[in-house]
C-alpha cells in the first residue's frame, strides 16, 4: 500500500515501522513524538517493512490517526539502509531525517536543532550519535568474564581478521550512527548504496571504509552529532558529548535500543560498552 502528497515541508521525517517487532516499539515511538514536538515543519512519513495482512497494517495505521503523516511498504530485507534508500528514491523532500524502529525523540525541538545544523553550507551530516567504534578492534578485545549484557564481540580467526582489516578502518573509526541523522536528499543519493544483502553491508555502509561518514568527509563537509544542549559537536569531541555511551547521555537528543542497552546495563557492562565507542577517551557514567 501506499499513499503519499507532493512534498510540502523541506525535510521528512522517515520512521522505519518493520512488523516483526510488533506494535511495541511504533506505540513508544508515537508516544515520544506526541510529548516532544519536533520544533520544525516537516513531512512524517512511515515505512511499513515487511506486513503482509492488510489488517494488521490497518491496526498500525489507526493508531497513528490523530497524525498527519504519509506512509509506502517495502519488503523485509535489506536491512533499515535500503528502506532509507527507497525513501531518498520515491520522495523529493530536499532533507530527510532517519529513524529506525526503536526511535524515541527526547526532548522538544528534537529535529530542528538536528535540522539547524545540517543546512550549514559546510555540514554533509548531522546525527543525534556517534562513534569511534572499530570492528577491526573488536576482533582481538577479549570478551570480560561475568559481564550481563555484554554484546558478542567478533572473534575470528587469523584469515577472517585480515578481511576485517580490509573493510573496517582501526580505532578510532568516526562515523555517525545511522539513526536519528539528517542528510540533504541530493547529497545522500550520490553516496548510497543500491543493494544491501546481509548485516555485513549494513555494518560497511554505516562504519566501514567507504562508510555514509567517510564518503561525506571525502567531499570536503564536515560531520557533526547534535546535543539537546544544541551545540554541534566535531568528531574529536564526540567522547565528550555525553550523548553516546558516554555519562549518562544526558545530552542525547534521540534514544534508540543501543543507547537504551547501555543505560539500562550494569557498571562493568556500561564500563565495557563504553569503551568499545571511546576506548581511554571514554567518559564514565558517574
Amino acid at each position: 500500500m501506499r499513499y503519499w502528497h507532493a512534498a510540502v515541508a523541506r525535510i521528512a521525517v522517515v520512521h522505519l515501522v518493520r512488523e516483526a517487532h510488533g506494535p511495541a516499539p511504533f506505540e513508544a515511538f508515537l508516544r515520544a513524538y506526541r510529548r516532544h514536538p519536533a520544533g520544525v515543519e516537516h513531512d512524517l512519513i512511515f515505512v511499513w517493512k515487511g506486513f503482509r495482512d492488510l489488517a494488521v497494517l490497518d491496526s498500525y495505521r489507526r493508531r497513528a490517526a490523530d497524525l498527519v503523516f504519509q506512509a509506502f511498504s517495502v519488503r523485509d530485507w535489506g536491512y533499515d539502509i535500503r528502506a532509507y534508500g527507497v525513501a531518498l528514491r520515491r520522495l523529493s523532500h530536499e532533507y530527510f531525517c532517519f529513524l529506525n524502529s526503536f526511535s524515541e525523540p527526547l526532548v522538544a525541538d528534537w529535529l530542528a536543532l538536528l535540522f539547524r545544523h545540517a543546512q550549514q553550507p559546510d555540514v554533509g551530516l548531522a546525527g543525534a550519535t556517534g562513534s569511534w567504534e572499530s570492528m577491526y578492534r573488536n576482533c582481538f578485545l577479549p570478551s570480560p568474564p561475568g559481564l550481563t549484557g555484554a554484546p558478542p564481540v567478533l572473534r575470528w580467526r587469523f584469515a577472517r581478521r585480515i578481511l576485517c582489516r580490509v573493510m573496517f578502518p582501526p580505532f578510532p573509526n568516526w562515523h555517525v550512527r545511522t539513526n536519528a541523522f539528517v542528510v540533504r536528499r541530493s547529497l545522500a543519493l550520490e553516496c548510497w548504496p543500491r543493494w544491501i544483502f546481509c548485516k555485513r553491508h549494513a555494518y560497511l555502509f554505516e562504519n566501514g571504509r567507504w562508510s555514509l561518514t567517510r564518503r561525506i568527509l571525502a567531499r570536503g563537509l564536515r560531520v557533526v552529532v547534535v546535543g539537546r544542549d544544541g551545540r554541534a559537536y566535531l568528531p574529536q569531541e564526540w567522547p565528550g558529548s555525553r550523548t553516546y555511551r558516554s555519562g549518562r547521555q544526558e545530552n542525547l537528543l534521540v534514544a534508540d535500543r543501543q543507547t537504551r542497552a547501555y543505560e539500562e546495563a550494569d557498571p562493568a557492562t556500561r564500563h565495557w560498552l563504553a569503551d568499545l565507542a571511546w576506548g581511554e577517551a571514554a567518559v564514565p557514567a558517574s
